[in-house]
């Protein structure tokens, strides 16, 4: 039965009859489980015993199903860890979570694209190199990218040019020797 995971395209329902045979303690009901390339939350499903005969009882009726998501996200996915942290008698604390990104490749996943192209696109613009690979390769273009993923471009194309890392380096650097005086 659906509980997160859907009939039809998460799996395929099934409606079984088990007869319990003498000496026979065990049985087993198998769920098909339909693949897929999308990235989703596990998903969970039930299974449900009911009409109990010949003077049977169920104790347990409900057995619960997880589907666990084998696919990654484009742009990765966040987890954040928990933290605990006495207050202490006077003062302040600061508590702090670290949030950690897995999966995910490159500025340009969260466009849809590929990891290759994703991540091709990224040093394409960044370092001003010309063509990336496969979407975004000598045959293709930045124009199939929606405005957001094209905007990224031209921020990368214009932080690769200006060689901007270089001069936040010399500002960071700057502030710092100016707050030591």
């Amino acid at each position: 039965a659906d509980n997160t995971a859907t009939a039809g395209s998460d799996y395929v329902a099934t409606l079984n009859t088990l007869n319990f045979g003498s000496g026979v303690n065990t049985q087993t009901i198998a769920v098909t489980i339909n693949g897929d390339t999308t990235f989703e939350s596990n998903e969970t499903l039930f299974v449900n015993l009911s009409g109990a005969t010949n003077g049977a009882t169920i104790s347990d009726s409900h057995g619960v199903g997880t589907i666990s998501n084998d696919d990654a996200a484009a742009a990765g996915s966040l987890s954040i860890d928990n933290v605990a942290l006495s207050e202490g008698n006077s003062g302040t604390k600061l508590m702090t979570f670290t949030v950690t990104r897995s999966g995910g490749t490159a500025a340009f996943a969260v466009c849809g694209l590929e990891p290759a192209s994703s991540f091709s696109a990224t040093a394409a613009t960044l370092n001003n190199i010309g063509p990336g690979l496969g979407d975004i390769g000598a045959l293709e273009n930045f124009a199939a990218l929606p405005l957001g993923g094209r905007l990224v471009a031209i921020f990368l194309m214009l932080a690769g040019r200006l060689e901007i890392f270089t001069v936040l380096a010399l500002i960071v650097a700057g502030v710092g020797l100016v707050t030591r005086r």
